[in-house]
């Protein structure tokens, strides 16, 4: 066994070379120059293939390649060894070629920080945000709790928010555009991010193309993502309906040893009495709060890993609560169950919201497992109905927080950037 001084040491050596190779790498980055016409794509810190970059990806990669040359950089080898196997160009973040990409493209395309794609060789590129969700949750420079990483990097003492642009950089970066949905969703962003209103791009989501797209095309559809699809569609066929369970997560305190509020085996029980099935989809931070359903009929398991977005036009109904999925679901014009029991504890710990909850969520509410039984009792008993009843309601969210209607985000925010690439 190798001593304990010896692997601190190694430790340490480790450290300082990746911070030298990172410096070299900054000053490499002011000197090679940059294409217009190499798009760098990546999403999640580098860990996923998914969400807006994801899509738009696929569109610039698939319909765009006599303009534009588009390249997937990730930290993850199964995420570049999928993308490959698609037919399309990726690489891993440190390999030579990634490096050489990372240095000579001109446009990030993100969706969380820099980093997705490369924070050290940035420099000189063009970066544009494409974010994760309309946000109901207050984000970036409008998280007021204290105890909030962001928080305190944009509104801590001076000595804090230098401390954190020194150790913690991410945290305070600027982005050259960030994507939105509508008017509202745009004045929401440059608050939040600290940029103009002509800076936000009202294009809307490339995620939501999927949703709106004539064509279920399958071509690009990762295995697991068809599994969920076709246990979606088996349940069609025998006229069960199918629910999605998708909430936010919980980033105030670790919430690992907190069990959602369901009692599991009494829902399964109403899904098999009432012609429902129930699949549930968690982030991968709060998978632990699920119990074991393996026991269980009606009730499935969707790995954190899998992208949801091909698999909500197989359902009928979302349940969820504070996550900004509800949002892009308003497209499909389906009905939404809210199930926040936590709702004070979420404002006062985790996040402030936008909006008073109950002016941007139509649907019934929920508020404990008794309550979320008769709710879904009376969804799946009277299923039409329950749409009709919501659906003004539905309509003045969708109207407010989208403002388009149909599978052209991608292409949209395609000829925007080149528009503006070029200038």
């Amino acid at each position: 066994m190798i001593p304990r001084p010896v692997r601190l040491a190694v430790k340490l050596v480790t450290r300082l070379g990746e911070r030298a190779f990172a410096a070299l790498l900054v000053v490499v980055s002011l000197i090679v120059p940059r294409s217009k016409r190499i798009w760098a794509f990546g999403s999640w810190y580098g860990q996923r293939f998914a969400d807006n970059p994801k899509y738009f990806f696929l569109h610039c990669a698939s319909r765009e390649r006599e303009a534009v040359h588009a390249v997937w950089l990730s930290m993850n080898a199964t995420v570049v060894r999928r993308i490959r196997a698609l037919g399309f160009p990726a690489y891993h973040r440190l390999s030579p070629s990634g490096l050489w990409y990372a240095l000579r493209a001109g446009v990030y395309i993100f969706d969380c920080r820099v980093m997705d794609v490369s924070s050290v060789a940035s420099s000189g590129a063009l970066k544009v945000n494409l974010w994760h969700g309309v946000p109901l949750k207050m984000i970036e420079r409008d998280i007021a709790q204290a105890n909030n990483a962001l928080a305190q990097a944009h509104h801590g003492s001076p000595l804090v928010r230098a401390a954190n642009k020194l150790l913690r950089p991410q945290l305070s970066e600027r982005y050259d555009y960030i994507l939105g949905t509508s008017r509202a969703t745009c004045e929401r962003f440059a608050g939040a991010f600290g940029v103009a209103t002509s800076q936000v791009i009202m294009g809307g989501y490339p995620r939501t193309d999927v949703l709106l797209s004539r064509e279920d095309d399958a071509r690009y559809r990762m295995p697991e993502e068809e599994r969920v699809i076709e246990q979606c569609r088996a349940y069609a066929r025998e006229g069960t309906r199918v629910l999605l369970y998708m909430p936010t997560f919980r980033d105030w305190r670790n919430d690992a040893d907190r069990v959602i509020p369901i009692d599991w085996p009494k829902l399964d029980a109403l899904l098999q009495a009432q012609g429902g099935a129930l699949f549930c989809k968690l982030h991968p931070n709060d998978q632990a709060r699920l119990p074991d359903l393996a026991g269980l009929s009606r009730v499935h398991l969707i790995p954190s890993s899998v992208d949801p977005y091909p698999i909500l036009r197989h359902t009928d109904a979302l349940i969820s609560d504070y996550s900004s999925i509800f949002f892009d679901y308003l497209l499909l014009d389906r009905p939404l169950v809210f199930y926040p029991y936590d709702l004070d504890d979420y404002r006062t710990y985790s996040r402030a919201l936008y909006d008073e909850y109950d002016s941007v969520t139509p649907g019934p509410k929920a508020h404990d497992a008794a309550e979320l039984q008769r709710v879904l009792d009376s969804l799946l008993s009277s299923y039409d109905e329950h749409a009709r009843r919501h659906a003004a309601e539905r309509a003045a969210v969708r109207g407010r927080f989208y403002e388009h209607v149909d599978d052209g985000a991608s292409a949209r925010l395609f000829d925007v950037l080149r528009e503006r690439t070029a200038a």
